[in-house]
């Protein structure tokens, strides 16, 4: 996390540019899979459910007791991660219908 930290302020500044612009999605044409944790914080999942109603080609799975970390190994910062179960849906997801 700490080689990441320095790169987090270009998180923010894309969040910063797409407000107000949620519309801008329904554009998209690609398929889109949109991952979250039931343990995620609020403002993340009302995202999702926003993008959910928004984007033509979306498919959501939600990872019962995971958080944003979901994806991540276990350890000191991230006592909830299941990189395995993300990586089946995520397997599932590019295997196609």
């Amino acid at each position: 996390m700490s080689q990441l930290a320095a790169t987090l302020h270009y998180d923010f500044e894309l969040v910063a540019e797409m407000s107000g612009r949620l519309e801008d999605f329904r554009k998209v044409t690609a398929s889109v899979l949109l991952l979250g944790g039931s343990k995620s914080p609020p403002y993340l999942k009302d995202a999702l459910d926003s993008l959910e109603k928004i984007l033509p080609h979306v498919r959501r799975a939600e990872f019962p007791g995971l958080d944003h970390g979901g994806s991540s190994d276990p350890g000191p910062f991230n006592r909830r991660g299941d990189p395995a179960l993300v990586a089946q849906e995520l397997r599932g997801f590019f295997a196609g219908p």
